[in-house]
């Protein structure tokens, strides 16, 4: 129908076809990808939306059609942050690739490398870092340095990977 001409902003009971594509149990993605083709309607945070749910066709789809790559959320966080958090480093690549900010921080300080280092996202953090994300910022909400993140994570940058470090807790 929409070859044909049909109009993907149309709505049905106040919803659009839009929303309806992405609460389809099956096949969200390639119907919420057509519409999107043919001219379909989207507000900014639908791109937070593909990649907090791994969406990989979407979000391909609304950066094409324009999507904000650096669009944040009410806590500041870009699609950026949520692909590092979520350790994906497909979409950080995807990302990086079509020009996300590797250093706005969220409301609470952090990078997305920070985040990575926080919650240990190993892949993540090797591609921020072979991108040229910069390891000597601070912030986080202790505005700690890289370095001393890595130290209370256990973990370390050793040639733009991040590595686990063993923990030796206190003898008793």
């Amino acid at each position: 129908a929409l070859e044909a001409g049909a109009n993907p902003n149309a709505t049905y009971a106040g919803i659009s076809m839009l929303n309806r594509a992405l609460q389809h149990p099956r096949h969200p993605q390639g119907c919420a990808v057509r519409l999107i083709q043919h001219g379909a309607s989207f507000t900014p945070e639908l791109l937070l939306y593909a990649v907090r749910n791994r969406m990989r066709e979407l979000t391909a789809a609304l950066l094409r059609a324009g999507a904000d790559i650096n669009v944040q959320d009410e806590r500041g966080n870009t699609a950026l942050h949520y692909a590092a958090r979520k350790n994906t480093a497909f979409f950080v690549r995807d990302l990086i690739t079509a020009g996300a900010d590797l250093e706005v921080r969220n409301i609470a300080g952090y990078t997305p490398l920070m985040l990575t280092i926080r919650f240990r996202c190993f892949r993540a953090a090797s591609v921020l870092l072979e991108h040229g994300a910069d390891r000597t910022a601070k912030g986080g909400k202790h505005n700690e340095t890289i370095h001393a993140m890595c130290q209370r994570y256990h973990c370390r940058i050793d040639n733009n990977k991040l590595i686990k470090v063993p923990f030796i807790g206190k003898e008793s």
